[in-house]
């Protein structure tokens, strides 16, 4: 995934400065991937053959079935939009990162 990917429904900001500069910090993730490590996670799978990916959850130890992966990453990508404004329609507070 990548910035401003469409597999992305949820995102963080932080900035930190001083008067030598500002540095930008943008943490991106997928509600339906970090679902599917939990359930992972708790065993809900059963899953034991396949293709798996791993190193996508935060316990890198858990395997990720690519079946499972590539519906949870659709299933985002589906319901955003075509297209992303910011700030949205009749935004009042929003942070402003360019210059």
């Amino acid at each position: 995934m990548a910035f401003l990917d469409f597999r992305i429904d949820s995102i963080g900001t932080s900035a930190y400065g001083n008067i030598r500069g500002r540095v930008y910090v943008y943490d991106m993730a997928s509600s339906k991937v970090a679902k599917l490590c939990r359930e992972l996670k708790s065993g809900r799978f059963g899953v034991k053959s396949g293709r798996f990916l791993v190193g996508v959850c935060a316990d890198k130890n858990i395997k990720v079935p690519q079946n499972l992966m590539r519906k949870a990453l659709f299933y985002v990508e589906r319901r955003n939009p075509k297209i992303v404004l910011y700030p949205y329609p009749n935004a009042k507070h929003f942070t402003q990162f360019v210059k």
